[in-house]
């Protein structure tokens, strides 16, 4: 959670007080956040012995970690430029709400062994949340850098409009199409 949070106040501060060179030690926090959140998760999947769906905080925990790896998958493969300005701290605040607000599934175990495809569907539909979430990311650059434009001001740390909106496009379309099979799980 600490990681997520450097991360994204160095992406923010990169952004707004054009420090360029906040970009390495920001990707180096995100990196290492992830790693560190992914090694966990799988400890604790290995030694707990439970479901992956037994609380909140772990479904909510595998939520962000699709969402950061998406995103450095989409600034990397679609070209979608500084994408983790957006993306970060959306992370950090999807593992500050199940913190502060426990909720458990006491009968979650028992649940998906009576609906084996209840896991297929939770999946899915986490799966949707995270192609919506970078839509709303990509959206949110493209708006930035429409208004950058409307006042002949380009911003050469965005992407160009047509592919944050290519990138909006698609990630919407990915994220309703992965939400509505899973809704018909």
């Amino acid at each position: 959670l600490a990681l997520y949070l450097a991360a994204g106040l160095l992406f923010q501060g990169q952004f707004l007080l054009r420090k360029n060179s906040w970009d390495a030690p920001g990707r180096k926090s995100l990196g290492l956040g992830l790693a560190v959140h992914l090694a966990g998760m799988i400890l604790h999947l290995a030694l707990s012995g439970q479901s992956p769906f037994t609380s909140m905080l772990v479904i909510i925990s595998w939520l962000v970690v699709a969402l950061v790896v998406a995103s450095l998958l989409a600034e990397r493969y679609v070209r979608v430029r500084h994408i983790g300005l957006l993306s970060t701290p959306l992370a950090f605040l999807g593992l500050l709400y199940p913190l502060l607000l426990p909720i458990r599934f006491e009968a979650a175990d028992s649940l998906l062994v009576q609906y084996p495809f209840l896991g297929v569907h939770v999946v899915l539909t986490l799966l949707g949340h995270v192609g919506f979430a970078l839509s709303f990311c990509a959206a949110v650059v493209y708006l930035i850098q429409h208004q950058a434009l409307k006042k002949s001001r380009l911003n050469h740390y965005l992407p160009p409009l047509d592919t944050s909106a290519e990138a909006a496009f698609r990630f919407a379309g990915g994220g309703f199409s992965l939400f509505t099979l899973g809704l018909g799980m």
